[in-house]
């Protein structure tokens, strides 16, 4: 007689389950809906600008950022997306003998605002850190602490990237 029950609770679970994507309110990030040609999401993240960058550091932030955006290509200026970038290094790890590091961190932080004519859209602040040998050699020290600041505005290229293409998505 459990035979019956067990076919029943069985088809009631396969029913539930094919049921459940219909109750979910996922869409695709970078597509329509009903499957058109375009996306608002890649139209609009063309169509930012960046301002000017300050340093070498938000050069390499904003060079990344750029080709995520729109392959490099000539951009609109329906949107103004205002970068300011600030680096600090700091000490993690110090060699017993002589006092002298032996690690470093280098910390690349942005604030951003996205913008359309005056109107601030979404504004924020990003971080992200990247470490780097210390050695004896001034050169090598020069060039890791270059790679690490590229690697952080690199990361951040990416976090920036995917925080705007939420905000349009949401919008």
């Amino acid at each position: 007689m459990w035979l019956p029950d067990r076919l029943i609770v069985r088809l009631l679970a396969a029913v539930m389950l094919l049921t459940l994507p219909a109750a979910c309110n996922m869409r695709p990030l970078y597509g329509s809906v009903d499957g058109s040609a375009g996306s608002s999401v890649s139209a609009d993240l063309a169509a930012i600008k960046l301002t000017a960058p300050e340093d070498r550091v938000e050069q390499v932030l904003q060079n990344q950022l750029g080709f995520r955006l729109n392959g490099g290509q000539p951009v609109g200026d329906r949107y103004t997306l205002d970068l300011r970038t600030e680096t600090k290094t700091s000490s993690v790890l110090v060699r017993t003998i002589g006092g002298k590091p032996q690690a470093r961190f280098v910390n690349v932080s942005t604030s951003y605002q996205l913008k359309q004519g005056d109107t601030v859209l979404d504004s924020g602040t990003l971080s992200r850190q990247a470490s780097f040998d210390w050695s004896q050699q001034r050169f090598a020290n020069d060039r890791a602490q270059i790679d690490a600041e590229d690697r952080a505005a690199t990361a951040l290229a990416d976090d920036l990237y995917a925080l705007l293409a939420g905000h349009f998505a949401a919008n």
